[in-house]
């Protein structure tokens, strides 16, 4: 058992020194990186491998050149540590944040699991909050195509916001998914158009 532990240690820690990789490097690794780490952060039942996933989510915000999400790390942080109590405070910090940089790869790491999140919300106003930042989020990449490895993430959540009862929560998550394909083309997103044209037919019939 203690070396079973010490392994996984041993992973977490590695796993957080690829943060320090480059660019290129870092925007292919961090959206199966930060996940991992989020697991162990969460569900570790040995305290030194809950420890070192926290230290290496910190070291991927540690490496964040978006000065905006810089100063919103440790929300962020503790949105990812405790889900259930910490994401309405991230998707207010981040509802209220004046971009002013684009949003890099590591930003985008720490940033797409709160929205994925706050996307599955039973609260209409998180569910809108939540649509509206993710359909800025193309707008402020600084490489669009960095997006395009959490859309099997984030997709899903969408257009389940699109069939959402109340209204308000349709309108904002179709505006959301609308600015995703103008920035990233509709060849990104090809599920999406026969999703549509069914969901369409499904109504009609």
């Amino acid at each position: 058992e203690e070396e079973k532990w010490r392994t996984k240690h041993a992973a977490v820690e590695l796993l957080g020194s690829m943060a320090y990789c480059a660019p290129k490097q870092l925007a292919a690794t961090l959206p199966q990186v930060v996940p991992a780490l989020t697991e162990h952060a969460l569900t570790a039942s040995h305290p030194r491998v809950k420890e070192g996933a926290n230290t290496a989510l910190a070291s991927v915000g540690a490496v964040i050149k978006n000065p905006e999400i810089a100063r919103l790390v440790p929300t962020l942080l503790k949105a990812l540590a405790d889900p259930g109590n910490a994401t309405p405070g991230a998707l207010d910090a981040l509802a209220h944040c004046q971009f002013e940089h684009c949003i890099d790869p590591p930003s985008l790491a720490l940033i797409v699991p709160v929205l994925h999140r706050g996307l599955k919300e039973r609260a209409a106003q998180a569910k809108r909050k939540t649509a509206h930042i993710t359909g800025n989020m193309c707008s402020l990449l600084s490489d669009r195509q960095d997006i395009v490895p959490y859309l099997p993430l984030l997709l899903p959540e969408l257009q389940a916001v699109l069939t959402d009862p109340i209204p308000e929560v349709r309108s904002t998550g179709a505006k959301a998914l609308g600015r995703l394909c103008a920035g990233l083309g509709e060849e990104q997103i090809p599920q999406l158009l026969p999703w549509l044209l069914g969901a369409l037919c499904h109504d009609g019939a």
